[in-house]
């Protein structure tokens, strides 16, 4: 299969706290200072420790989390991301056992001078020139429903054609609810050739606004 492959990416900047409650006005002791449980993270981290020698991965420190919050740890817990893309092969989802409570606070934060960078893109390679045309074709995963490609960071141009590449001639109602192809032969004919799984696939792009 060939195509153009997608990339998203989210600067690390998840923070959930807990707010602790006022502390009483008297006390019948000095107040101790309670540590908090730091963990670490890494884009190549493994294993469970989670340590700054030993980080683990984003899906390990969310265990590790969960288990110190199970236990009530009396200054909350911090996750440390080091430098580097996380790439992820589904969503990190947080949920309720993720946040914390009073007096327990979960902070995910970039360790300090890191940018870490959490990504859910495909990397593809391999890539070749069709013939001299300019356009660049490469092999992805099948099933790969692609809307952006990103070269070094920048987003990239991904192949695409014009009305009149196609031969449409126009003259297409719209309604509220689509558009009326029955005066443009071509039209009518490129979409029929098409499977309901590339229909679903295809992007009208209004460069001069909504109409035209």
């Amino acid at each position: 299969m060939k195509w153009m492959a997608s990339s998203w990416k989210i600067l690390v900047s998840i923070v959930v706290f807990g707010f602790a409650g006022a502390a009483p006005a008297w006390s019948a002791a000095p107040a101790q200072v309670a540590t908090q449980a730091v963990l670490w993270a890494a884009p190549d981290g493994h294993g469970a420790a989670c340590t700054s020698r030993n980080p683990c991965s984003l899906s390990a420190a969310q265990a590790a989390v969960r288990k110190v919050e199970g236990g009530r740890h009396p200054a909350g817990v911090t996750v440390e991301l080091t430098d580097g893309t996380y790439r992820l092969s589904k969503p990190l989802e947080f949920g309720a056992a993720d946040s914390g409570s009073t007096g327990h606070p979960v902070v995910w934060r970039a360790a300090p001078g890191a940018h870490p960078v959490i990504s859910g893109a495909t990397r593809v390679t391999g890539w070749s020139q069709v013939g001299s045309t300019g356009v660049w074709s490469a092999s992805v995963p099948r099933g790969s429903a692609s809307r952006q490609l990103y070269v070094d960071g920048t987003e990239a141009s991904v192949a695409q054609a014009t009305p009149a590449a196609l031969h449409f001639t126009g003259g297409w109602v719209g309604s509220a609810t689509g558009y009326d192809l029955s005066k443009d032969a071509a039209a009518v004919a490129w979409f029929a050739q098409l499977t309901p799984a590339q229909l679903a696939q295809v992007e009208f792009d209004y460069p001069g606004g909504s109409g035209p």
